[in-house]
């Protein structure tokens, strides 16, 4: 199996320089809106699918206790819905 390249999505929250969430500018992880899990192959590390999070806000997400949706673009959001569907996108990105 290739290594995958993740070299464009870590340019982008190097690009980016500050969590999404809370602007600090340090820790910052290449957080993924939709899990690899979910999904497999070049959608998973397409930048689309990455924000910079720092570490706190990036475990915030991770428990649920963090909404997406305002802090994605436009774009990230169409690609989203396309990636996997209007429901899915929703359960993903708005905090229950």
């Amino acid at each position: 199996m290739p290594k995958r390249d993740w070299s464009e999505a870590r340019r982008k929250v190097e690009r980016e320089g500050r969590c999404r969430a809370c602007a600090k500018p340090h820790n910052l992880d290449a957080a993924h809106i939709v899990p690899r899990s979910r999904i497999h192959g070049p959608p998973a590390q397409d930048p689309r699918n990455i924000i910079p999070l720092c570490r706190e806000h990036h475990d915030a997400q991770h428990r649920g206790e963090l909404e997406l949706l305002p802090l994605l673009t436009r774009e990230e959001q169409v690609y989203i819905v396309g990636l996997v569907g209007i429901e899915e996108a929703r359960r993903r990105t708005i905090k229950a």
